[in-house]
């Protein structure tokens, strides 16, 4: 609607113009359309402050329990409403990720390598930080470059990008540039990579370890470096708690079959590897 107002004249003079109209009571039709989203919200603080204010010796005490359960799933309406709107924008986002990094050979050959059989937009995966800081290497500090880096709760993504686009969302979901030229997509925590990362005090660098690829991460701040290192440290964590999760079903299950099978020896191995595992 804002973008339509500001291309369109014609447009911007019509609402207006019915913005003046008494019936409106000088409200604009943006404000119009949000109110629907306010909706739901303002039941929950009316009954909010209904509950609260009925007190014991008011006549309509004894439908207070009535009060707090009509609070309560408002509540919940509004809470399934804002969830609704996060998933939805993370979907967006995911999509814009995969349009910005495109179907080029190159690109597709990099997310192949490190996720073989998966692709980018996955249930389970989502968006957590987007931002230009610099990478470094580890063993040549003159050799530095501003990227573009994408921090997935199980990836981390880093490439050459151009300009963002001035978007905002309600959310303040991370905002994708337009084109992404990957350079690397590095799984946190698999079978084959495991990773850390260790944030340098008194300096904005973090050192990001890993067993395919390690280098230092420069933010513009230490603060900005404060949030990027414990982002990071915590998908990394998030990651390996899922697969020692699966390593763990598998263990049972071998564990379950050799009993069933009634396999003396797989039960000592599955015992043994389960018992350690846990």
């Amino acid at each position: 609607f804002e973008h339509l107002c500001n291309t369109k004249p014609g447009l911007a003079a019509l609402v207006e113009q019915c913005q003046q109209d008494p019936q409106c009571r000088s409200l604009s039709l943006k404000s119009y359309l949000i109110m629907p989203v306010q909706r739901i919200p303002r039941y929950k603080m009316l009954l909010s402050e209904l509950v609260d204010k009925t007190t014991k010796d008011h006549p309509d005490h004894p439908d207070l329990g009535d009060l707090v359960k009509a609070k309560d799933k408002i509540s919940n309406v509004a809470k399934q409403i804002n969830e609704s709107i996060r998933q939805q924008e993370n979907r967006q986002g995911m999509l814009s990720l995969r349009a910005a990094i495109g179907d080029s050979q190159d690109a597709q050959a990099l997310w192949t390598n490190a996720w073989p059989g998966e692709d980018l937009i996955e249930r389970y995966r989502h968006l957590v930080r987007v931002g230009r800081l610099i990478k470094q290497s580890r063993s040549k500090k003159n050799n530095k470059s501003k990227c573009v880096f994408v921090l997935l709760n199980d990836t981390l993504i880093y490439g050459d990008a151009a300009e963002t686009r001035k978007t905002t969302n309600s959310y303040h979901q991370p905002v994708v540039p337009d084109k992404i030229s990957l350079r690397a997509v590095i799984p946190l925590w698999t079978q084959g990579n495991r990773c850390h990362v260790n944030r340098r005090q008194g300096e904005c660098t973090i050192e990001f370890l890993s067993d395919v690829k390690s280098f230092d991460i420069v933010a513009p701040t230490e603060s900005e470096a404060d949030d990027w290192s414990q982002a990071i440290a915590e998908a990394i964590a998030a990651c390996s708690r899922r697969l020692l999760l699966r390593e763990q079903r598998k263990k049972w299950n071998e564990l379950r079959t050799g009993i069933v099978d009634g396999n003396i020896r797989a039960v000592q191995q599955a015992t043994t590897t389960t018992l350690v595992t846990a």
